[in-house]
């Protein structure tokens, strides 16, 4: 059976409607005919290829002709490099190729991405990446794709050569997907991309795995969960995982496209979880805490921020078993690292259930703070429970002030130390405080 965006005829219809359409209907349509990978659509595409206005939209379109020219440019510009190109220049031909691969996905192209990979070394030592301010030269790129650069830029997008293709290949993933569930082909090519070179595209292929069966995801990339250098590189791919309206869903990096820069975040349902992934993402990082030599207190805060944030959006209500880790890791994150998402994590878990229980985490914090292991945090935490009863707040600074100035006489929180006791006293003391609620709340 023909896919909807494989439909010659269908696709003969979209090209006549752009032709005889004007305005916003016109480019509605024309990112609509990017979807199709037919004859039909190379046929258009390859009439309107000296016309600038289309750039945007051909470096955007599934076009399999489009996607082999593109090899050859990415074989020509590797051929270049290992000459000896200027850096700059290999910069600005890199981000301009990059972006027009997205969504392509032919066998050539796929080719060159693993002849590319076959030279990592030398692309790496040759620093080839963006994240400079003025690396990108706004007279080398097209207008929309200068202003696409700043855009990504206030984002923090992935700015080297490697990991922006392997953005590239995550969001064609989700592309093609979106538009047809079913579809196994690129994920096949990524997969065999890993295998080929697993050291390059682990985290591409981590998710070409993931989104297919996440079940024996976990069992193959079990190994590499292990290794303390790669898990966070895998990590990362799972920032989009959350659960909502009764659903797992899997989220894209942030992309843009077309010539006014839409911006587009795609997302894959998943059908269900294995519950290794809240036990590794749970257990592993508390693990990791206790393993640390670091004497900063700010570090583990630091540390636990992400993990905190990735459990959160995977808490289900439904699952039993699920609810009972992230109950177990957010009564411990909530004291080692005490982000605001750790707090968030113990109200939705059910674990904040009366002004007792403040008082206690406030104590639990102090301890860790005398132990040199904590940041002061309270301002976030009272902040973060504004509803708190004010006789509850009085007897937690009240508990928490005696403990810190009998225990707590550190070089390194000396200045939060004074701030946290200034602002302290003045609320015990009836004046005003950084520990006042906000009437406007």
């Amino acid at each position: 059976m023909v896919s909807y965006y494989e439909d010659e005829n269908l696709c003969s219809q979209y090209v006549t409607d752009v032709k005889l359409s004007f305005g916003s209907k016109r480019k509605k349509l024309l990112k609509e005919l990017c979807k199709f990978k037919t004859a039909a659509a190379d046929e258009f595409w390859r009439e309107k290829i000296r016309d600038e206005s289309y750039l945007p939209y051909i470096m955007m379109c599934r076009s399999n002709e489009f996607s082999d020219y593109l090899a050859n440019r990415l074989n020509d510009f590797l051929e270049r490099l290992i000459s000896g190109m200027n850096p700059s220049d290999a910069v600005n031909e890199a981000y301009f190729l990059l972006h027009t691969c997205l969504f392509k996905e032919s066998d050539k192209l796929f080719a060159a991405y693993g002849r590319l990979a076959s030279k990592y070394k030398l692309i790496t030592d040759m620093g080839i990446g963006w994240a400079s301010d003025d690396i990108i030269s706004e007279k080398s790129q097209p207008d929309f794709l200068y202003a696409r650069y700043l855009l990504e830029r206030d984002i923090d997008a992935e700015s080297s050569f490697f990991s922006f293709l392997t953005d590239t290949l995550i969001l064609t993933m989700s592309y093609a997907i979106m538009l047809d569930k079913d579809s196994e082909t690129v994920t096949d090519k990524v997969k065999r991309l890993y295998e080929d070179y697993p050291d390059v595209f682990a985290p591409a292929g981590f998710f070409a795995y993931f989104i297919k069966d996440n079940y024996a995801a976990y069992d193959k990339f079990s190994y590499l969960m292990k290794d303390p250098v790669d898990y966070p590189k895998l990590m990362w791919v799972l920032d989009g995982l959350d659960y909502a309206d009764g659903k797992y869903a899997q989220g894209s990096p942030t992309a843009f496209f077309a010539p006014d820069n839409e911006k587009v975040h795609f997302t894959i349902d998943i059908d269900d979880l294995d519950i290794r992934w809240y036990e590794f993402l749970a257990y592993k990082t508390l693990s990791d805490t206790e393993s640390f030599t670091v004497s900063d207190p700010f570090f583990i805060p630091l540390f636990c921020r992400k993990f905190s944030a990735q459990l959160f959006g995977m808490i289900n209500p439904e699952n039993e078993q699920a609810m009972k880790i992230c109950s177990d890791y957010f009564k411990k994150s909530a004291v080692i690292a005490a982000n605001q998402v750790d707090f968030a994590g113990l109200r939705v878990c059910g674990l904040i259930e009366n002004d007792e229980d403040i008082i206690q985490l406030c104590m639990d914090i102090a301890k860790r703070i005398c132990e040199g292991k904590q940041r002061y945090c309270y301002m976030s935490l009272f902040k973060f429970f504004s509803d708190t009863d004010p006789e509850t707040v009085a007897e937690a600074l009240s508990q928490v002030t005696a403990y810190i100035e009998e225990n707590e006489h550190s070089e390194v929180l000396a200045e939060q130390r004074e701030a946290f006791l200034t602002e302290a006293h003045n609320y015990l003391n009836g004046e005003s405080s950084a520990f006042t609620p906000d009437p406007h709340r």
